[in-house]
């Protein structure tokens, strides 16, 4: 695997590598000021230095999920301990996913969970994957080229128990809220 090289400078959105003096120099005529280079691998003897916390504070609502370490609990259960998706047995990184949105102790609801591993329980989250008519794993287009693509047209791995399975109405919402999905595989 090849390793980043190069230095990089502040930019709004992140940070921008730039690989060659002449990068440098060609960013700097764009923005028109002196750019603060940050190299990433420092050649000074400087080391770390903690400083005081400095980062804003806001205070926030945050919902609590009663009985979501039961619901997880469940959801590893009628999985089995395995990713509904990736098939994945990494207990630490499997989470209960709610279907259609926690709204109260009701969401817990057996058909409106699936054991999802983190990473695809963000992308489904996102609504950058989703679920078929015939219970296929739908990727995003946007992930062409990522290790998700592969998942494409896979099917859900179910609960051996039917009266767990996911609930049809509720997959068809989720699928429905994806923008990229086609109007014709959006209807079931």
């Amino acid at each position: 695997m090849a390793t980043a090289t190069g230095t990089t400078v502040p930019a709004s959105n992140g940070r921008i590598e730039v690989k060659s003096v002449e990068g440098e120099h060609y960013l700097q005529s764009l923005l028109e000021t002196d750019v603060r280079i940050d190299v990433t691998h420092p050649t000074s003897g400087t080391a770390y230095e903690p400083g005081e916390d400095l980062r804003a504070r806001s205070k926030r609502t945050i919902n609590i999920r009663r009985g979501q370490g039961k619901f997880r609990d469940s959801r590893i259960d009628s999985y089995h301990a395995k990713c509904a998706v990736t098939g994945s047995p990494a207990l630490a990184v499997l989470e209960a996913a709610h279907i259609n949105r926690y709204f109260g102790d009701h969401s817990h609801h057996a058909t409106n969970g699936l054991l999802l591993r983190a990473d695809t329980l963000t992308l489904f989250n996102l609504l950058r994957i989703t679920v078929d008519e015939s219970r296929l794993l739908r990727v995003d287009p946007k992930l062409t080229g990522t290790d998700y693509e592969p998942l494409d047209g896979t099917p859900l791995r179910l609960p051996a128990n039917r009266a767990h399975h996911p609930n049809v109405d509720a997959l068809r919402r989720h699928r429905e809220s994806c923008t990229w999905m086609s109007k014709s595989s959006a209807t079931a």
